[in-house]
C-alpha cells in the first residue's frame, strides 16, 4: 500500500504513518485491505447440530427441534 487512496482499504480506513499507509479494518474484516470477511463460523460455534450462518461481524445459529439459545445450546423441557 502506497497511500490512502479510496480504494486503498476496501471495508476499513486508511491512516498515513510517516512513510506508509495502513488499513484499519471494521469488525468482521481482516487482511492488508480489509477485503477478507472474518468468517465467524469457522469454529463451528453451533451447539447440538445448529447450521451457522455467517453475517458481518457476527454468526446466527438455526437450531434443530428441540434446541434454542444463541448457540442451541438449550434443550426445551417438556412438562407433563
Amino acid at each position: 500500500m502506497g497511500d490512502c487512496s479510496s480504494e486503498s482499504c476496501k471495508h476499513g480506513t486508511c491512516h498515513w504513518v510517516r512513510v506508509r499507509s495502513w488499513c484499519h479494518c471494521e469488525e468482521g474484516f481482516t487482511g492488508v485491505d480489509c477485503s477478507t470477511d472474518i468468517n465467524e463460523c469457522l469454529s463451528s460455534p453451533c451447539l447440538n447440530g445448529g447450521t451457522c450462518v455467517d453475517e458481518k461481524a457476527k454468526f446466527t445459529c438455526i437450531c434443530p427441534k428441540d434446541y434454542w439459545g444463541i448457540r442451541c445450546e438449550k434443550r426445551m423441557q417438556i412438562r407433563a
